[in-house]
C-alpha cells in the first residue's frame, strides 16, 4: 500500500544492481538479528510462525488450481530430510524402437549401416528416385558395397589407389 516501496521493488525488478544490493541488506540485516542473543530462536521462530506457513500455502493454492507441482509427493519439510539420488541429467535417453519398414528391410550393405538401402529410400520417398534405383541395380555397387562392409583392409586398399588419398 505503500507507494514508494512498491516504486523501490519495481525498480530493484528492472535493474539487477539494485537487486543485489538489496539482497546484501537483507542478508546483514538477518546476521545482525542473528548475533543478538536469542536472535537465531526468534528467526526461526518466525520462519516457523510466519514463512513456512505462507510458502505451505501458497502450494495448496498452486495444487489447487491445477499448477505447480505435478508429483503427488508431500513438500519436504525441515524436519524431512531427502536422501533420494537425482537423475542423471547426462545419461543417455533410451533408444526409439525403430520403425517396422525400417527393421525389416535387410539392409543392401551387409553389416554397413550407411550402405544403400532402396526398401527404405522407397518409404521414406514414396518411391525410389531414378538415380538411386539406377545406382542399386548397377552389377558393381552390390558387390563393392558387400565388400567394403565386411572387410575394411579392402576398402583402405581401394581408397589408396585413389587420388587425395595417402
Amino acid at each position: 500500500s505503500n507507494p514508494d516501496m512498491m516504486r523501490q521493488a519495481m525498480e530493484a525488478a528492472r535493474n539487477p544492481d539494485m537487486m543485489q544490493q538489496m539482497m546484501r541488506n537483507n542478508d546483514q540485516a538477518l546476521r545482525n538479528i542473528e548475533s543478538m542473543p536469542g536472535g537465531f530462536n526468534h528467526l526461526a521462530r518466525m520462519y516457523n510462525d510466519v514463512a513456512a506457513p505462507m510458502a505451505d500455502g501458497m502450494a495448496e493454492a498452486a495444487a489447487s488450481r491445477g499448477t505447480g507441482s505435478t508429483s503427488s509427493a508431500p513438500l519436504p519439510t525441515a524436519t524431512t530430510r531427502n536422501d533420494n539420488p537425482l537423475p542423471n541429467p547426462w545419461a543417455t535417453p533410451a533408444p526409439a524402437p525403430a520403425p517396422a519398414a525400417a527393421a525389416a528391410a535387410p539392409s543392401a550393405g551387409g553389416a554397413n549401416p550407411f550402405a544403400f538401402n532402396p526398401a527404405l529410400m522407397a518409404s521414406m520417398f514414396g518411391g525410389a528416385p531414378p538415380a538411386a534405383s539406377a545406382a542399386a541395380s548397377a552389377p558393381a555397387t552390390p558387390g563393392t558395397a558387400a565388400g567394403t562392409s565386411t572387410t575394411p583392409p579392402a576398402a583402405a586398399a581401394g581408397m589408396a589407389g585413389m587420388a587425395g588419398f595417402p
